[in-house]
């Protein structure tokens, strides 16, 4: 059978969205909570993680890779929908549903696609800027890696 089912859901539901994002965020947890069931019903034994999502870029590039047009380029409004999306999976937890909080293990700083430009056209100075605020570098999903890999470690230690 399964022991533990880790599950890392993306943003990518907020395309199309109209509803005010706690409402939404809630929608998007139930949808969650199907999904979850059914692994319940399938493997009753199984311990299953929801891992919450990492906070934005604070570097900005949220709309680098999306031509600034949806919903995921305004870093705020990201911002707060990924906050409100976390509230949102740990109110899902219960006796085999537990959240594994990623964003207090994660450096948005520093862990987003990013590249050194100039801070302007007259300046031979430069600063590093996001060019994906949405999808970590491969050193931010070790870095998420990194969060299960503790989170295992402490359910077998607590078996």
């Amino acid at each position: 059978g399964i022991d533990i089912v880790y599950i890392l859901l993306g943003a990518n539901g907020l395309i199309g969205n109209e509803k005010p994002i706690p409402k939404f965020c809630e929608d998007v947890a139930k949808k969650a909570k199907t999904f979850i069931d059914i692994i319940n019903r399938d493997y009753p034994k199984a311990q299953i993680r929801l891992m919450t999502m990492p906070v934005p870029s604070v570097n900005g590039g949220t709309g680098a890779s999306y031509g600034a047009k949806l919903p995921y380029c305004d870093d705020y409004g990201l911002a707060v929908y990924t906050m409100e999306l976390n509230i949102a999976y740990e109110k899902l937890s219960c006796e085999y549903v537990k959240t594994v909080n990623i964003p207090s293990q994660f450096d948005s700083e520093y862990n987003y696609p990013c590249e050194e430009k100039p801070v302007n056209a007259r300046s031979t100075k430069t600063e590093i800027v996001g060019t994906n605020g949405l999808h970590p570098s491969d050193d931010g999903y070790m870095q998420i890696a990194d969060a299960v890999y503790r989170d295992v470690v402490g359910t077998i230690n607590n078996l």
